[in-house]
Parts: structure tokens; C-alpha cells; sequence
């Protein structure tokens, strides 16, 4: 738990971050002022928001292959295609997501494989609409 001083320090660095992103041209004011500290709170704020996204994420993915009680052996594992600038390019995001599927997957013998194609959705939207698929 933070103290009273920290909590405060918490809040106005968070109204600095919102005003030097929303803002329209950007400066320095806030790394400026920011101590290491701020620092230090800001990447484990971070940090937390992508374990949580990776928790969600491959929650939702493992439910759906379990769910669906995919046959599947080491030699023919699922195929989970991950695709997206967030998911690629976000720090430790993709290495979570794949640390989290591993420990979910592996309770129920189930084995999967993540590939990243590039533009998978365009590709799949351009075979569905071929195979007579309504693309919206």
C-alpha cells in the first residue's frame, strides 16, 4: 500500500503523464520534473497493465482450445496465430501471453504453438470472401 505522500505524488504524476499526452505539442515539462521514483512507479504501473493483458488474453485463449476439446499430440499441436502491432511490439507482451498459455495448456495435455503471420486478417478476409463469406 502506498503512503498518504506517495499516493499523492501518484496522482500528480498521473495528471503530468495525461496533460504531456494529451496535449497537442509536446514538451519535456514532464520528464523534466520527474524523479527516478516517478520513473520507477510509472514502469511498474506499467508492467502490471501488460501482466494483466497477458493474463486476460491467454485466459480466453486456453478456454477456447480446452473448450473446444481440440484433438492435438506434441506433433500436431494447435495453431494459435497471434497477429498486431500491440501484441508484437509491446514489451514482454507476446513472451507473457506465450509463458501463460505454456501453464494453462500443460494442465490439460493440451499443446499448442503460437505463429505470427503477417497480415493474417487481410489474408483471411481475402480466402473467406472467395469461399462466399459476407465481408462487412
Amino acid at each position: 500500500y502506498l503512503l498518504e505522500d506517495e499516493s499523492l505524488r501518484m496522482q500528480n504524476l498521473w495528471e503530468q503523464f495525461k496533460n504531456l499526452y494529451f496535449q497537442k505539442n509536446y514538451s519535456f515539462t514532464f520528464t523534466h520534473h520527474a524523479t527516478e521514483e516517478d520513473f520507477k512507479a510509472v514502469r511498474y504501473i506499467l508492467m502490471k497493465v501488460i501482466e494483466r493483458v497477458a493474463n486476460i488474453s491467454s485466459s480466453l485463449i486456453s478456454a477456447c482450445c480446452i473448450k473446444n476439446k481440440l484433438e492435438n499430440t506434441k506433433d500436431s499441436p494447435i495453431a494459435i496465430v497471434v497477429e498486431g502491432s500491440t501484441v508484437l511490439k509491446t514489451y514482454k507482451l507476446y513472451s507473457l501471453i506465450n509463458a501463460k498459455l505454456t501453464s494453462y495448456m500443460q494442465k490439460h495435455d493440451t499443446y499448442f504453438e503460437l505463429k505470427t503471420i503477417e497480415d493474417a486478417t487481410f489474408i483471411g478476409s481475402a480466402i473467406a470472401e472467395q469461399n462466399g463469406a459476407k465481408i462487412v
